[in-house]
């Protein structure tokens, strides 16, 4: 690229953000959270990222996504001990309230949610549904997270193969989804630590369904971070 975009800062975090509409959706049902609350909680609370894709459709799944994030932030920036765990649960109830009390339009809205959080030195990973977290370390992509999905369960069990999940039929059912039960099932990942040079990803699959793995730890590697997300999109929409 030319021209570098403006590089978001948050403490020594550098961040490329963005998303899109897409070619097929007529709404943009993505979402993403990043830490702008009063910096004093960066020091209490941590550094946290989060990436939403609703579903539902007819406007349920822009307002599933865009809940699950507020809902997130507001709860994991109050005032008492920070936890990955209770901010899910919160958003799965103002999303499953919302889908009950809302219009037919909504009784099918839930949202996928990946979360990245870095506290220190470490960094932990959370989840619902197949939206992944990537971390590529020494040009090496490393998968943080396994998808709530289908083809996922049949690739673990051993019913169909990896090139196969690729071009599989039901690609994009999943079996985990924020708002879409009572209770909600998130994976959360012990914390790890964070090496300088480190570079993580958070997405839906709109992204991860259009472009390969090699693609991916070009650009983040190659590219400066907003650079980087913006190129992503536009390679995601070509193709």
């Amino acid at each position: 690229m030319s021209s570098s975009q403006p590089t978001l800062t948050f403490g020594p975090l550098l961040v490329g953000a963005c998303t899109d509409t897409g070619m097929v959706r007529e709404e943009n049902e993505d979402a993403y959270g990043l830490p702008t609350v009063d910096p004093a909680f960066w020091q209490s609370h941590g550094y946290l990222f989060a990436v939403a894709d609703g579903v539902g459709g007819g406007g349920g799944g822009s307002e599933a996504s865009q809940l699950t994030i507020t809902t997130l932030y507001n709860q994991f920036y109050s005032d008492g001990e920070p936890d990955l765990l209770q901010a899910i649960k919160h958003a799965n109830m103002a999303v499953r309230r919302q889908r009950l009390m809302g219009s037919e339009a909504h009784t099918r809205m839930a949202s996928t949610v990946v979360m990245l959080l870095f506290q220190g030195t470490s960094f932990q990973v959370a989840h619902v549904g197949d939206s992944r977290a990537y971390l590529v370390r020494n040009a090496t992509l490393y998968q943080l997270t396994l998808d709530h999905s289908l083809v996922q369960e049949q690739l673990d069990a051993g019913a169909i193969s990896a090139a196969e999940a690729q071009s599989h039929q039901r690609k994009n059912v999943i079996t985990r989804a924020i708002g879409a039960d009572s209770a909600v099932d998130a994976d959360v990942s012990h914390a790890d630590q964070v090496f300088s040079g480190d570079t993580f990803i958070l997405c839906s699959d709109g992204l991860t369904n259009h472009v390969d793995e090699p693609t991916l730890v070009h650009m983040v590697t190659h590219y400066a971070p907003m650079d980087a997300a913006l190129a992503l999109l536009q390679l995601a929409n070509q193709n």
